[in-house]
This record gives structure tokens, sequence and C-alpha cells, in this order.
């Protein structure tokens, strides 16, 4: 699935100028990501990578990438399937491919297989995949509850304790597990963490 690269920048609030890893670095940060975060052209010890260009690699943590991004004079089938084989090789979770018109996204899945995606995850996201970051105490507005979640059980059976926060229109789920926290993300379900001084708040009702 291609996507026009410009209008994806247009929605990050990003121009697309013509220097385009000066955009690409812009669209990285409205995603949450640091220059620290960025790697530009790594170098990967392995005989299977030599003499494929990187040119980001995003987000290290113990020895692998969360996402590589690469720069060519084209999409097409055959760079799509280096970029899946570049990801498989070295562990990274998604890889982005864009020719500076178009721009493609994908997750691997096995072999030579891959989803594609509408959009690139935003640091927050790929923190909580490559197991760095992992909530505490997380809210979910009630509307947005009642809206979208219909398996109860699923988020009961994966956290310590829910609870209603009638005081504030909210349902507090305390210490969720990293599959609950992507079962929320792969249904688009927004939620917080909840900052120390809400924290304390809420944890002083029990």
């Amino acid at each position: 699935m291609r996507i026009n690269l410009k209008e994806y920048l247009k929605s990050l609030n990003v121009e697309l100028s013509s220097d385009l890893i000066e955009s690409i670095t812009t669209a990285l940060n409205k995603l949450g990501y640091d220059l620290g975060d960025l790697f530009s052209n790594p170098v990967i010890d392995h005989p299977i990578l030599r003499g494929i260009p990187i040119d980001f690699a995003v987000l290290k943590h113990k020895n692998r990438y969360g996402m590589i991004i690469r720069v060519r004079d084209k999409i097409t089938r055959e760079f799509e399937e280096e970029l899946c084989g570049v990801c498989a090789v070295i562990g990274a979770l998604y890889g982005v491919l864009t020719d500076g018109n178009e721009v493609v996204i994908i997750k691997p899945k096995s072999g030579f297989e891959w989803e594609y995606l509408d959009r690139i995850p935003s640091k927050e996201e790929l923190e909580e995949e490559l197991g760095i970051k992992d909530y505490t105490i997380i809210a979910i507005t009630y509307d947005e509850y009642e809206e979208k979640i219909d398996e109860i059980d699923v988020v009961v059976d994966n956290c310590r304790y829910v609870y209603l926060d009638v005081d504030n229109s909210r349902v507090v789920i305390i210490q969720p597990n990293r599959r609950l926290v992507r079962w929320l993300r792969d249904r688009k379900v927004s939620f917080y963490a909840l900052d120390d001084e809400d924290f304390v708040k809420t944890f002083s009702k029990f």
C-alpha cells in the first residue's frame, strides 16, 4: 500500500521540502522521536546485509532497532521484499521505504510476508512493543471505553485491577500487561498514563 508522502507529512504538520532527509527527521520528531533515537547510515555487522544501505535506524534497544527507514529512487516489490528481509535479520519491528513521492510502511510477519500500515508508529508505541516502556496505570474516558471495548474479560484478565472513576468519568486500569496495551492499540482505543499527582490521588481512593 503506497501512501502519498506529501499528504502523509501534511497530516503531521510537516512540509515536504527539497531536503527529504530533513523532512523525514522532522516528521519523526513530531511522532515523539528525539535526535538520539535516530541512527543515520548505521553499519550492521551481518554478512547478509553487506552492500545494503540503511538510511535510518530508529530507537535502539538491546542490540536491536525498532524501525528501519530506506530511501530509494523508486518503490518496487523487490525493494519492499529487501526491506522486509533487512527487518527480519536485525529484528526490527517496522520498515519504511520512500522515494520522495510515496511511502510504504510495513510490519514484517514471517519470512517475506508483511502487513501494510497507514502510518508510522509513535515513539511511545514503539517503546511499548520493544519492551522499553511499561505502564503502571492508565485511564480511558468512559465514552471511549463504552464505544470501543466490547470484550470486558480481555481487560479484566490482563491487568491487576479495573476501577470506574465516576468523579472523572473514566475507567482506570492498574498494571495493564503488554498484551492488553497492544490489544487497546490495535482497536485504536485512546488512553493516557496518569501523572504522579493523579496517580497518588487515584490510589488514595482504595
